[in-house]
């Protein structure tokens, strides 16, 4: 919920990730958001005199939904593994 609302808000991807414990994609992603996200949709939209919109929001909107699917796969993923890990059990002393 954190990742979609600040993709919405502030155009920052990661930030769930590493509220998931996913810090190498999350560091990556919030990095990425910086130095390719906001200036590809800047100068875009300043080249294009903002006709450029047309195509940057719908891919924008994918994107945020495709980030949201895959950190809640992952997130899946891992409370599935910690569900299923049987107890060890330990011979008695």
């Amino acid at each position: 919920m954190v990742e979609v609302l600040l993709n919405l808000f502030l155009g920052t991807y990661g930030v769930g990730w590493l509220m998931a414990g996913e810090t190498t994609t999350g560091i990556i992603l919030l990095i990425c958001s910086f130095l390719i996200y906001w200036p590809v949709m800047i100068l875009g939209t300043i080249f294009t005199l903002g006709i450029g919109l047309a195509c940057l929001v719908p891919l924008a909107i994918g994107a945020i939904i495709l980030n949201a699917i895959l950190l809640s796969n992952t997130i899946k993923r891992k409370t599935a593994y910690i569900l299923v890990q049987p107890m060890q059990v330990y011979p008695p002393q």
